[in-house]
């Protein structure tokens, strides 16, 4: 799994927290710098203290694809760490996700209920 906290994805903005180029503004400003001549990407803004990256980008000309194989060739990822793509997740594995949780908050309330019953 990735060990970046953060992804968020949405068509022409993609925000991720990137934890090789926290605290370190040169390779900050490297990586702003290169994703900025890419063809498509509208605005690019990096917190190099905090390591948090808004990119902007035209979804007609790019995809979160292209970004984040170009931040990987940026080697902004530590060892070990897989695609940012790895990461993002389909609507239906966050419908999934979803009736899991509810499912599973029912029954922990059902059992709850069911031992204060019986006390």
């Amino acid at each position: 799994m990735l060990t970046s906290p953060y992804v968020h994805a949405i068509e022409g903005r993609l925000r991720i927290k990137l934890p090789a180029v926290k605290r370190a503004p040169h390779e900050a400003f490297r990586v702003e710098t290169a994703l900025r001549n890419i063809k498509g990407i509208t605005h690019v803004k990096l917190n190099p203290l905090t390591g948090n990256l808004l990119v902007l980008f035209e979804s007609d000309v790019i995809c979160h694809d292209r970004v984040c194989k170009a931040l990987q060739k940026l080697g902004c990822f530590k060892k070990g760490q897989k695609s940012f793509r790895s990461a993002l997740w389909t609507q239906q594995q966050l419908e999934n996700a979803l009736v899991k949780y509810l499912i599973n908050a029912a029954i922990e309330m059902a059992v709850k209920r069911l031992i204060l019953a019986l006390i």
